[in-house]
Order: structure tokens, then sequence, then C-alpha cells
């Protein structure tokens, strides 16, 4: 079954960047690495900290996708499908 549609903001709030394309490419490759990942587990995020400086998948698919600035990684990890948990489909 295919992914419903999520609704994610086209552009940041605060610095007026493109958000919408960059998600839908976020999301399909996020997709293969949870595919591709063993037993097929869900990849989780991974928290930094001083003494542990590393760099979790969805930020390393971030940096590739170009998203540096903080305020368009924030709508772009914390968007979800709110909608479609509560319409159930549409």
């Amino acid at each position: 079954m295919d992914e419903p549609v999520i609704a994610c903001p086209v552009r940041c709030f605060t610095c007026s960047r493109l958000c919408s394309a960059k998600y839908v490419q976020y999301r399909k490759r996020l997709r293969e690495l949870q595919a591709t990942s063993p037993d097929n587990q869900p990849v989780l995020p991974v928290h930094a900290t001083s003494d542990n400086p590393v760099t979790s998948v969805h930020g390393r698919l971030l940096d590739e996708l170009g998203v540096y600035s903080i305020c368009c990684r924030r709508i772009l990890l914390t968007t979800n499908n709110a909608l479609y948990a509560v319409h159930g489909g549409f």
C-alpha cells in the first residue's frame, strides 16, 4: 500500500524556503533505508550528546538533500500523518 499524502507545509515558516518538495524526497529515502534495514526494523533517530556526537540517519538524509537550516529541518522532522490517523484515509 502506498503511503498516504501528508499535509506538509509548502514553505518554511521562518525563512520561506520550499519544504514540501524536500519532504517527498526525504520520506522516499527514509522508506528505502527502512526496507533495507535488517529485520525491517524502523529507522529511529539517534540523540547526539557531547559524549556521543553522532549524526542520526535522519540528519544525514537532510544533509544529503541540502537542508541545513534548523528551521527547515524542524519542519521536515516534525511533520507527521496525524490527519491520516484521525480520518483513517482520504
